[in-house]
């Protein structure tokens, strides 16, 4: 597994969707993020990890191996997102990153 390096830190709040994303860069300088959103209105909250527009679900392991380090590890193609959350996720990254 790549050493990933945080790169930013952004807050914001997307088509009524509250959204904390940190960018990671790896070894190889791929950039991608963990997003973790939750509906204004409503609550529950999910966290996804976005590659190249492609969203991904995540496993968070917090003292991974016995120290204070925290693991997020991928675990699969994320399905059913609703578009709505979907799209707020992109916007924000977009802006983020400009």
């Amino acid at each position: 597994m790549d050493d990933l390096k945080q790169t930013m830190s952004r807050y914001g709040m997307f088509k009524g969707y509250q959204l904390l994303g940190k960018q990671f860069q790896n070894n190889a300088d791929k950039l991608a993020w963990f997003v973790t959103a939750w509906e204004t209105r409503i609550g529950g909250v999910e966290d996804y990890w976005v590659s190249k527009g492609e969203f991904f679900t995540v496993g968070i392991h917090i003292f991974y191996d016995n120290t204070d380090g925290v693991l997020i590890q991928p675990t699969g193609p994320a399905k059913n997102i609703e578009l709505g959350k979907k799209q707020a996720i992109l916007e924000a990254i977009a802006e983020w990153e400009s």
